[in-house]
């Protein structure tokens, strides 16, 4: 009988929290990518970070092929916007690195950077504020395989 209670609630404790569990989805980015912009495998790869982290729910794996990517650069009226930021809110695995194909991953030869050098090529007063903000209260992200580089927080 107690073998019997035990199981019980360990059903309706699945039951009750199992609709917060999902699968971890693997998401991928390559600036380079010709397919549907779906992210959803290496051939229908995400053009841009910004999207595969609007897609990537908590524990999901985002993995970036080699490249350099910047924040999304524009507002509607055309004007740079240098608070873009990466902004990250989710408990997600960020990976770079990867080759084209994501068939393999070498951080040394597959140089992937995160870019705040948003204007002017090499002038830093159009860089954007901060290249990463996360904001995961009580959540663990892990961002590996990148080189962060060009922010300019010259703006109080």
């Amino acid at each position: 009988m107690k073998n019997c209670t035990v199981f019980t609630f360990t059903l309706f404790f699945l039951l009750l929290f199992g609709a917060t569990l999902h699968a971890q989805n693997i998401w991928y980015v390559n600036h380079a990518a010709q397919g549907n912009n779906l992210g959803t495998s290496p051939a229908d790869a995400f053009v841009n970070l910004d999207l595969a982290l609007s897609a990537a729910l908590d524990s999901d794996t985002i993995k970036v092929a080699v490249g350099t990517y910047r924040p999304a650069q524009m507002l509607p009226n055309g004007t740079i916007a240098r608070d873009n930021s990466f902004y990250i809110t989710k408990g997600i695995v960020l990976m770079g690195g990867y080759n084209a194909d994501f068939n393999e991953r070498n951080i040394y030869l597959n140089t992937t950077n995160l870019d705040g050098d948003l204007g002017a090529n090499g002038s830093t007063v159009d860089n954007s504020y901060h290249v990463i903000v996360i904001d995961a209260t009580g959540k663990s992200a892990i961002i590996d395989g990148f080189t962060i580089q060009n922010g300019n927080a010259d703006a109080t």
